[in-house]
C-alpha cells in the first residue's frame, strides 16, 4: 500500500490526543488507528494490551474493513463507518479536485451561455448578471479552496507524524518482542537442562532401585541358607539328642553290667583265677595288658592284686569277670 494513497489516519485510544477518545480502562492509551485509503478503509493495531478485533477475530495486521464489519477495541464498539462518513466531509483532496473542475466546467459553461446571450439583446442584463454572480462563485470557490488545501497539507503533516509514531511503536514492540523470544529461548535452555538433571537423577534413582533389589534378592537368599543351615542345625541337634540318647542308653547299660560285675563277689572271682591253669592266666593277663613275672609273680598273683586294686585305675574287676566267664566257657 502506498503511503501517497493515504488520506486519512484516525487515531483511536484512551489518549487526549487521539482522533477518536474511548474512555475505558480496557483500552490502551493509543490503542490502534483506522487508515482510510480513499478506495478502502482498513485498521491495524498498535501494540494494545487488550487488542483490536474484526468481527471477533483479533488483528494481528492490517486488516480491510468491510461495510457493517464490527470493530472492538478491547472492551469497547468503536462506530468506524460514521468515523470514516464524517470525515469525508472535511478537506479531501480527491474533493478539492471535484470542487476545482466543477467550477471549471461552470466557468466554461458561463461564458458559452453568455456568448450565446450577447446575441440576444433582450436578455443581456439578466446574462450580465448572471455571470456576476457566476464570478462571485469562482471567487468563493477559490479562496475555498486554498482554505481545504491548507487544511488537507495540515491533515498530510499530522498523518505523516502519526505514521512516524505508529512505526517507532512497532519498531520498539518488534525489539521486545526479539527480547521476548531470546528470553524465552533462555528459559527453554534452562528447562531443557533441568529436564536432563532430573533425567540423570530419574536414572540414577533406577540403578539403586535396581542395586538394592538385588541387594534384597541376595538377602533373601541368604535368609534361606541360613534357614537351611538352621533346618540341618536342627537335624544335626535332632541327631545329637538321639546319638546323647543312645549313649545315655549304652552308659546304662554299662552301669547295669557294672552293677551285675559288681554283684559278682570276691571269692568267686579268686575262686576263678585259682582254678585257671598257669597258661591260661597268662593269656588272660595279655588280653588285659596285665604285667606279670614268673617267678617272683605269677600270672594268677597278678590278676588278685590288679582285681583288688582296680578302683585305683586299673583294669576294671567288670573286664577281669567277663575274661574269666569266657574262659571259664571255652573250658568247657
Amino acid at each position: 500500500m502506498a503511503e501517497s494513497n493515504i488520506q486519512e489516519i484516525i487515531l483511536i485510544g484512551r489518549d487526549t490526543t487521539c482522533n477518536f477518545i474511548v474512555e475505558d480502562t480496557s483500552v490502551s492509551r493509543n490503542h490502534a488507528q483506522i487508515i482510510n485509503y480513499g478506495s478502502y478503509v482498513s485498521v491495524i493495531d498498535l501494540g494494545s494490551a487488550n487488542g483490536t478485533y474484526v468481527n471477533g477475530k483479533k488483528v494481528t495486521s492490517e486488516t480491510t474493513l468491510h461495510s457493517g464489519d464490527e470493530l472492538r477495541v478491547g472492551q469497547a464498539l468503536v462506530p468506524w463507518e460514521q468515523l470514516v462518513t464524517k470525515s469525508k466531509s472535511g478537506g479531501k483532496k480527491s474533493w478539492l479536485w471535484i470542487l476545482i473542475v466543477g467550477v471549471a466546467l461552470l466557468l466554461l459553461a458561463g461564458a458559452g451561455v453568455a456568448a450565446y446571450f450577447l446575441w440576444i439583446h433582450s436578455d443581456l442584463e439578466k446574462t450580465k448578471q448572471s455571470n456576476e454572480n457566476l464570478y462571485e462563485e469562482v471567487i468563493d470557490g477559490v479562496i475555498k479552496t486554498d482554505s481545504l488545501q491548507q487544511v488537507a497539507d495540515s491533515l498530510e503533516k499530522e498523518t505523516q507524524r502519526q505514521i512516524e509514531e505508529a512505526q517507532s511503536r512497532i519498531d520498539n514492540a518488534n525489539r521486545k518482542a526479539e527480547e521476548a523470544e531470546r528470553e524465552a529461548a533462555t528459559r527453554q535452555q534452562k528447562a531443557e537442562k533441568k529436564a536432563s538433571e532430573a533425567k540423570e537423577m530419574l536414572d540414577e534413582a533406577a540403578k539403586m532401585e535396581t542395586q538394592a533389589k538385588e541387594k534384597l534378592e541376595t538377602a533373601e537368599q541368604k535368609e534361606k541358607e541360613a534357614a537351611n543351615k538352621e533346618t540341618q542345625a536342627k537335624e544335626k541337634l535332632e541327631t545329637a539328642e538321639q546319638k546323647e540318647k543312645e549313649a545315655a542308653k549304652k552308659v546304662e547299660e554299662a552301669n547295669e553290667a557294672l552293677k551285675k560285675a559288681e554283684e559278682i563277689k570276691q571269692d568267686d572271682v579268686m575262686k576263678l583265677i585259682d582254678a585257671l591253669s598257669d597258661e591260661d592266666a597268662g593269656s588272660i593277663c595279655k588280653s588285659l595288658g596285665i604285667k606279670y613275672q614268673i617267678p617272683q609273680k605269677p600270672a594268677k598273683k597278678a590278676l588278685k592284686e590288679e582285681f583288688n586294686t582296680s578302683e585305683r585305675g586299673g583294669v576294671s574287676q567288670q573286664r577281669i569277670a567277663k575274661a574269666l566267664k569266657e574262659k571259664q566257657k571255652n573250658s568247657k
